[in-house]
């Protein structure tokens, strides 16, 4: 079998031609279409070409030819694919003989004896054409490879139309570029070159995809009649297409095969052979870009997040380099928030379930899920601005933590006693109806949910009039603060919106920045920015720099694990048994529901030591009109869907996939400095009258309360004889001093316990009555609360 001869000495093609002219006769030759008569037109050719040959430029850039890039997850499993040209670069050594003699058999057999032009193949051709023979071209590899590579450098239709033109000019400029490639390259470098850049039909470029795409094998472990069959689709893609046109696709192979037996490239027998059988297909489906993708939207979040770091090259380098990008994506935690969302909402459903899960401690996102169809709507809830134009939903009383975690910050009590009713004027500005102007208003979720309220039953019970008083003891703007400082804020980009409602969740924000700010509860007050990518790699093996994603404490731990530990009364305290029957794992986890006003939309989210994960659900076209109530989601039908409704069943159902196998951890324990909080001494107001008393424990920051009726006592009548908790004790900020007024008559007995050593008075008839204690499962109203 035959060897391609290598050219020894290299000599100057300018004096082997002899003459410029011959150069330019050769290229009016092939622009000519290589027809006869030719001869008397070679003069004139030569005459009008010669002079602007020498005005030619001859460096010929070559840039980078665009690559596919492959995104990977943690574990290096291939999720997506992406490129304009699906390309993979391989050496000349790792393409098998076979297929390199194919292609100089049929494109260009004397490919090691020429210089780049071979004049004798193209008056061969040209004589073979002007006699009626079958169509032969003049163009070396050399020449089809100049040809490639200003196709590929064109810009636009017009610059392709050119570098494709059959005119003078084009090919002289081909020729010169052919001349100077061949001093400047070897011809095993220009053969690589060519069989990388080469279009091999149906969305194969390179002989490597190509290989893979049409065989599922290699180039380097091409057989002879899959390399004649890659060799003959070169001259015409789409007409000998093996998939489209599997006769003609046949012949042109026979064809190059019986080329390489003539030139000696391959045996007669070989040749019979594989002229002999059929061919076999392994056809590759093409994976290009998210639709194709495993994850989806994660893909696309990672889509938004090339786009929008422009040091990474953007869009166009994931579909050009040839990059290597290895991700966070956990498959395991993907498949599981998949399911879960799918399991509860359809994906032609109004509303579209949307979840985030991230890692506390590290920022990695394990997974983002959707319940709707990628390929036809390519809107990602799960992430905001400037990865994607999603402009989020209201996430109900999950905020409420955030005004948890700063009250707690500033040193208020667990114990701090609010009385909480069913309606109530805030001092915040923005009105509401049957609201006095200016002010904000609003309702409990239910007229019987009244009454005095703690940091914990408040947060258990969600009390709405609870947590807007508290966030006027805290101050707004320590409470977006504190939103912001965990990690959440506006899906828009934007500063955030909402006035006294901002605990409620009057913000629209998206999934992901919600795990990350409950992430940080996790982790003990450490927030860590969104980490989707760990590495991306060049196809020379080069590290890209990513942009910094940071870690740091922007919570005093005890504080975060405080609130965690009051959050885990959410999901497993006895308070709220529907929500903990909706999310509970069996291992310790903390969470909190939201529902928006008017149940626009409904959220979970929720954490463990190990996970973070935020489910929100709301009608992405109407995401502020449209009402989760007598709605059928998922082919079920509810009258009014609440956090703990499908949201929390679905953040339970992902959890409990991501956390198999995991070990069980349990959260630090709460700190009882943050518990206890910064009580202050109870004013001794003991004998004055009801009008200073009250002023005076309303100074100190507590809430006055009298008890009815009048108690015996040696004091005057009408002035105080004692107070619960009594003067000088400690007592949290804002809780009821109960002050009780003397009837000026002696007690007729001595008292027992004197509540007031400082002062003779006689003990209540009965203990102060306890804390009311709201009812587990209150009335619904147009501001929900679970």
């Amino acid at each position: 079998m035959r060897t391609p001869a290598r050219p020894g000495a290299q000599r100057d093609l300018r004096h082997r031609l002899g003459l410029l002219g011959a150069v330019a006769a050769l290229a009016g030759l092939l622009v000519a279409g290589l027809i006869a008569p030719f001869v008397g037109g070679l003069a004139v050719v030569a005459r009008a070409s010669a002079d602007s040959f020498d005005q030619l430029p001859s460096e010929l850039k070559t840039p980078p030819l665009p690559q596919a890039s492959k995104v990977l997850a943690a574990d290096g499993t291939t999720i997506a694919t992406f490129y304009d040209e699906n390309r993979i670069l391989v050496p000349l050594s790792r393409v098998a003989p076979s297929m390199r003699y194919a292609i100089i058999a049929i494109e260009d057999s004397r490919f090691y004896e020429h210089r780049g032009i071979d004049i004798q193949g193209a008056f061969r051709a040209a004589l073979n054409n002007a006699k009626g023979g079958s169509v032969q071209g003049g163009s070396t590899i050399t020449q089809q490879y100049v040809k490639n590579v200003l196709v590929e450098q064109a810009t636009n239709t017009k610059d392709v139309k050119a570098a494709r033109a059959q005119d003078v000019s084009r090919k002289l400029r081909e020729l010169k570029y052919a001349l100077t490639l061949e001093d400047k390259l070897s011809k095993d470098q220009i053969l690589e070159n060519y069989l990388n850049i080469a279009y091999f039909g149906d969305g194969a470029y390179g002989v490597e995809s190509a290989a893979r795409h049409f065989f599922g094998t290699t180039a380097a472990r091409l057989t002879l009649p899959q390399s004649a069959l890659l060799a003959g689709l070169v001259k015409s893609p789409s007409i000998y297409s093996p998939i489209k046109h599997k006769v003609a696709a046949k012949l042109r192979r026979d064809t190059v095969l019986g080329v390489m037996r003539e030139q000696h490239f391959a045996s007669p027998a070989d040749v019979a052979k594989a002229q002999a059988s059929p061919i076999k297909l392994k056809l590759q489906a093409e994976v290009n870009g998210c639709v194709t993708s495993v994850a989806p939207w994660f893909c696309d979040f990672l889509v938004g997040y090339f786009r929008a770091n422009p040091s990474l090259g953007g869009e166009r380098a994931l579909k050009e380099n040839g990059l290597t990008v290895h991700t966070t994506l956990d498959l395991k935690a993907q498949r599981s928030a998949d399911a879960a969302v799918r399991k509860y909402v359809a994906p032609t459903d109004k509303v579209a379930a949307s979840l985030a899960m991230v890692e506390p401690g590290t920022g990695h996102v394990l997974a983002i899920a959707e319940s709707r169809d990628y390929s036809k709507y390519k809107l990602n809830l799960a992430v905001g601005r400037p990865y994607s134009p999603n402009a989020g939903g209201q996430p109900g009383s999950t905020f409420k933590a955030f005004t948890l975690a700063a009250a707690l910050d500033q040193g208020i009590p667990i114990k701090t006693a609010i009385r909480s009713p069913a309606f109530y004027v805030s001092k915040f500005i923005g009105g509401a109806p049957r609201c006095p102007q200016p002010f904000y208003c609003l309702n409990n979720a239910g007229d019987s949910e009244s009454g005095t309220f703690n940091l914990l039953t408040g947060t258990w019970a969600s009390v709405n009039t609870f947590y807007v008083q508290l966030e006027e003891r805290v101050g707004l703007p320590a409470v977006k603060a504190m939103a912001t400082g965990l990690g959440a804020r506006r899906a828009d980009g934007t500063a955030w919106h909402a006035g006294g409602s901002f605990t409620l969740g009057a913000d629209e924000v998206a999934p992901l920045d919600m795990a990350v700010a409950y992430a940080t509860l996790a982790a003990h007050g450490v927030r860590c920015d969104p980490v989707l990518v760990t590495s991306v790699t060049t196809s020379k093996g080069k590290e890209v720099a990513l942009p910094d994603a940071k870690c740091g404490k922007v919570m005093e731990p005890k504080v975060a694990d405080t609130v965690t530990q009051i959050l885990t009364g959410v999901i497993d305290g006895s308070f709220r048994a529907r929500t903990g029957r909706a999310a509970s794992l069996g291992r310790p986890a903390a969470g909190k529901t939201g529902t928006n006003t008017d149940y626009h939309g409904a959220w979970f989210v929720g954490y463990t030591p190990q996970i973070a994960t935020a489910v929100g659900m709301w009608n992405p076209k109407a995401p502020n009109t449209y009402q989760l109530k007598n709605v059928t989601i998922g082919g079920k039908r509810y009258g009014r869907v609440f956090g703990a409704t499908i949201p929390a069943p679905i953040w339970k159902a992902a959890m409990l996939g991501a956390l198999e196998g995991v070990p069980v951890v349990k959260f630090a324990p709460a700190s009882k400095e943050v518990a206890d909080g910064q009580s202050s001494p109870v004013p001794d107001v003991t004998g004055l009258s009801v009008p200073e008393a009250k002023a005076r424990i309303e100074a100190a920051g507590f809430t006055f309360s009298l008890a009815p009726g009048a108690v015996p006592s040696l004091l005057p009548a009408g002035t105080v004889a004692y107070t619960s908790p009594g003067g000088g004790s400690l007592a949290p900020p804002g809780n009821p001093i109960r002050v009780y007024v003397s009837n000026g008559v002696p007690p007729t007995t001595a008292p027992t316990a004197n509540p007031n050593p400082s002062r003779t008075s006689a003990p209540p008839p009965k203990p102060p009555p306890p804390t009311h204690k709201p009812k587990p499962r209150p009335k619904p109203s147009p501001t929900p609360s679970p």
